[in-house]
């Protein structure tokens, strides 16, 4: 009885987060397609509604809807937003198995817009996703080259937390192609940046990390 009450409970929950999401999204629609909306209103909608909505499970979809956000933000001039559906487009095809397409292209053309409009967070968020593409296709050099440039514009937003995870990750690579004292150059300055945060958690991965490194060298 326990476990048929359970199991009932369980669905109903799943309901209930179905039913609030489709609600969302009804709502993230009406938004989009309300004229009498601002623009910037009705493009954040058409943005989420394809995000939280297509992005991650029907990508042709969210693609075909990021290509309505990006014409309308064409159409009434609105670089920033033209700039995210593009990167939209990018993420969708990079989700998208049998598509022939080349997200780097459209990421590309996002970066470029982000670059002009000097919107830093983005500017970052296009190289790192360029860097993964690579990374899928085992380009080393590629990899390094994006996100040490994605790790420039973190600098510069002065996120300690991220610019962490950049220097970890690109410490990462460089152990990974068995170049040692490069990766321990950047795990010593996340290990910095991790004393200066205070997260405990992460600083005792910096501390293992480094401890690997100095008995992979023999020391």
């Amino acid at each position: 009885m326990n476990l048929l009450y359970k199991y009932v409970c369980l669905l109903l929950l799943l309901f209930s987060f179905s039913g609030k999401a489709q609600v969302n999204l009804d709502s993230l629609w009406s938004s989009w397609v309300d004229s009498t909306k601002k623009d910037t209103n009705r493009l954040k909608a058409i943005y989420d509604f394809t995000w939280d909505g297509y992005l991650s499970t029907q990508p042709d979809s969210a693609f075909y809807f990021a290509q309505l956000q990006y014409d309308f933000a064409k159409s009434v001039n609105n670089e920033l937003w033209k700039a995210k559906a593009l990167r939209l487009q990018g993420l969708s095809l990079s989700g998208n198995k049998n598509e022939l397409e080349n997200p780097l292209e459209y990421f590309q053309k996002a970066l470029t817009i982000f670059k002009k409009i000097e919107h830093h967070g983005y500017i970052s968020k296009c190289l790192l996703d360029i860097a993964k593409l690579y990374s899928v296709e085992n380009n080393f050099q590629k990899t390094i080259e994006f996100r040490q440039q994605a790790l420039t514009y973190e600098i510069k937003k002065g996120n300690n937390t991220t610019v962490a995870h950049l220097y970890s990750h690109i410490g990462d690579l460089f152990n990974s192609e068995g170049e040692l004292e490069a990766a321990l150059d950047y795990y010593q300055k996340c290990l910095v940046l991790r004393k200066e945060i205070g997260n405990k958690n992460e600083l005792a991965i910096s501390y293992n990390t480094i401890g690997n490194v100095y008995l992979d060298l023999g020391n």
